[in-house]
């Protein structure tokens, strides 16, 4: 119950360090981020589908966030063919 205030990885500093260090490119962007006891959400924006889906991928490899288990739903493909995502995470 306290691993939130005592444990480094659940630090949302750290949280979001790791998050950007998972960043494929420029070309993908995180533009909100919300953390609670038990969830992390982080939306954003890529300039592909496929950069979004690889933004995924390098969260779920990144061992700093093993902590979480971490989904995105399909992104939505915007009027400039940029795609918005959502990728939700929650301690495993």
């Amino acid at each position: 119950a306290l691993a939130p205030a005592i444990d480094a990885h659940y630090y949302p500093v750290e949280i979001l360090e790791d998050l950007f260090e998972s960043l494929p490119s420029a070309d993908v962007r995180i533009t909100a981020y919300n953390q609670s006891a038990r969830q992390v959400s982080v939306d954003g924006e890529a300039n592909t589908a496929a950069l979004a889906y690889e933004f995924i991928d390098k969260i779920k490899k990144n061992p700093e966030l093993r902590t979480f288990q971490f989904d995105i739903a399909a992104p939505r493909i915007l009027a400039n063919s940029h795609a918005q995502f959502r990728v939700e995470g929650k301690p495993k």
